[in-house]
């Protein structure tokens, strides 16, 4: 029975610590009106072809009605201190002008593997030689 305990006791330890790694993100709101709600939140992700992790800003959209809801906005990002002139991000889109369609009540948002980039931004890559940090992002409706 001492053998028994001991075990539950190391499988309910693992367990907690197996949990609690997987720990919620904390959420900022970034756009607020009555209908649709963004946040952001800040994840690392390292790619096994990278030596140095890159950091990424994921948002979260969230409709708060009871029905269908075609957000269309403008994403606006700066990188050091300075508004980007969008160029092709590394998910290959050019533009700032977005859509993302929501379902009632519900939300969508980024991790590493999104390849969407409204829904993943780079953050930071975490190269000392060559910073490149978001130090603010804004989203606009249209």
């Amino acid at each position: 029975i001492t053998i028994m305990k001991k075990l539950l006791l190391l499988l309910l330890t693992i367990t907690y610590f197996s949990l609690s790694s997987f720990a919620q993100q904390e959420w900022t709101k970034i756009y607020n009106e009555s209908d649709v709600m963004v946040e952001m939140a800040t994840i690392e992700c390292n790619p096994t072809d990278r030596m140095v992790p890159y950091s990424y800003v994921i948002l979260k959209y969230t409709n708060k009605t009871n029905q269908i809801i075609d957000f269309n906005f403008e994403i606006f990002k700066w990188y050091n201190g300075v508004l980007q002139i969008e160029n092709a991000t590394d998910a290959g889109d050019f533009s700032i002008q977005k859509g993302i369609k929501l379902q009632p009540n519900s939300s969508q948002e980024g991790n590493c593997d999104s390849d969407l980039d409204y829904l993943r931004v780079f953050g930071n890559n975490n190269n000392p030689k060559m910073p490149s940090e978001l130090t603010r992002i804004e989203i606009k409706a249209i």
